[in-house]
């Protein structure tokens, strides 16, 4: 199905583009139009369809929608047939050859388009939690700030006299943006609260606007210079009618690509190795080498490109520099900050592939205790109730069980469920965890509570997923 989906703007491209003077403007309005039906669908889908008709009919309304623009399409196209045109079909010539830098810089865009998108979403879990909803508010606004991005660049783009030079103070936009982030990260809980209090009336719609119109303002000027690069990049790249098509196609595919490499880099190996901040540190140094590329490339005057290129790295690294702080977007998290009730202490906190694990000491009227969360969301602690909770959940299934040879425990915590079921004589315990970090923390921070029940000879820790573990696993327990 994405092999179909992709397959689409080069040939709405080809049919639709009457001039290719005017296709910057033409193909920039079919992907504006593209990403909006992307944003209703995602905002229907995750608000609507979903939590109202599940999963299965979901999908199945998906498939009628496909099955009747299929058929529209047909009856416009009666008589028609699909002809392939084989010769040529990989020869370039030098005219694009000429025209390659064009690729590269857009493969750049969609790699961190993508990469950043990863990145903010690990940050956003810890503000607006881990729900459906919270990740269609974050994707309903990426989407509609590229909507308005390639609409509006969409209308202009016939019109500049220099789009080499707008692609790079677009490209340089988005790495100073970098530093308004990080500070705008800082006040979201401040933002939240502010706009709830604005709100008439304390329901769900109520909060979900509140929480939509805070991540809207931190994310919108970013997404919009994101939709803005395409049209600008059709500009560059397509010239020539009759491979209108191919040349779209070509250009969309390297972008695509790049977003594969960029969420996939983001995920794996930029969140676990540097973290979140300094993962959009090293995003932004590359948005800011492209704009100086692309300075290089314009047809500014030698004096002017210079100084362009001086004053850029002067602001983005010393403002880095002057104007954040370390960790700031994970620390200024409403979790781990001091609130009415309680005081925070943050322990320690890592960020895995897959998610952002945390033990704060907390301090209240109730005592001193200390808990474990994954994005945000307590899993275990010390306090009486979690550690009365823990105790139960391994304590009430053995006591059940007439024989119990054989245990599953999904999600170690701190470990005090697994330490209630080693108190029985039962064969094996295989424990089913997703995060190495919450092993590591739970041995270090959580000793009282597991008893290093990891050392029992009867306990196997498989590092996966425990619904995977299930289906997956032949054994019974």
């Amino acid at each position: 199905p994405t092999i179909c989906m992709g397959a689409t703007l080069p040939l709405l491209a080809r049919q639709f583009t009457a001039d290719v003077n005017r296709s910057g403007s033409s193909i920039g309005t079919l992907y504006m139009i593209n990403t909006l039906g992307a944003v209703l669908g995602t905002f229907f889908s995750g608000f609507y369809l979903i939590p109202y008709l599940g999963l299965r009919t979901t999908v199945f309304i998906a498939v009628a929608v496909n099955l009747v623009i299929m058929g529209l399409i047909l009856l416009l196209c009666k008589g028609e047939s699909i002809r392939f045109k084989l010769q040529g079909l990989f020869r370039k010539t030098r005219e694009i050859q000429g025209r390659r830098w064009v690729l590269y810089v857009y493969f750049i865009c969609g790699f961190t388009g993508l990469a950043y998108e990863v990145i903010w979403n690990r940050i956003l879990t810890l503000h607006l939690g881990s729900s459906v909803y919270a990740y269609s508010i974050m994707l309903v606004v990426y989407l509609l700030g590229i909507t308005l991005g390639a609409g509006l660049m969409s209308y202009f783009v016939s019109r500049i006299k220099q789009p080499v030079a707008l692609f790079a103070i677009i490209q340089g936009l988005l790495a100073l943006d970098l530093i308004l982030m990080v500070n705008q990260f800082e006040h979201l809980p401040e933002m939240i609260n502010t706009f709830l209090g604005m709100m008439v009336g304390e329901g769900f719609a109520s909060y979900v606007l509140a929480l939509f119109i805070s991540t809207l303002q931190l994310l919108i000027l970013p997404t919009i210079l994101f939709g803005a690069s395409f049209p600008l990049a059709v500009r560059l790249y397509v010239q020539r009618k009759d491979e209108l098509g191919e040349e779209v196609g070509v250009l969309y595919a390297v972008n695509t690509f790049g977003t594969i490499l960029g969420a996939f880099f983001a995920g794996f190996l930029i969140l676990p190795l540097v973290g979140a901040q300094r993962g959009m540190l090293l995003l932004g140094s590359m948005n800011l080498m492209v704009a100086i590329y692309l300075a290089l490339k314009s047809r500014w005057k030698i004096t002017v490109k210079w100084l362009a290129i001086r004053l850029s790295l002067v602001l983005f690294f010393r403002g880095y520099h002057f104007l954040t702080r370390k960790n700031q977007v994970l620390l200024s998290a409403q979790i781990f900050s001091d609130s009415e009730d309680s005081k925070v202490k943050l322990l320690t906190c890592d960020e895995d592939i897959y998610a952002t694990v945390a033990v704060e000491e907390r301090q209240s009227v109730r005592g001193t205790w200390k808990q474990l969360s994954l994005n945000g969301m307590n899993v275990a602690g010390t306090s009486s109730e979690l550690f009365t909770i823990q105790k139960l959940q391994g304590h009430l299934p053995l006591m059940m069980h007439p024989t119990p040879k054989s245990v599953l425990h999904i999600g170690f915590g701190s470990g005090g469920t697994a330490w209630a079921v080693s108190r029985y004589p039962v064969d094996r315990i295989t424990i089913a965890e997703i995060s190495r970090s919450v092993i590591e923390k739970a041995s270090k921070y959580f000793h009282e509570i597991n008893h290093g029940v990891l050392e029992d000879p009867r306990v196997k820790v498989v590092y996966t997923d425990g619904r995977n573990r299930v289906l997956a696993d032949p054994e019974t327990y």
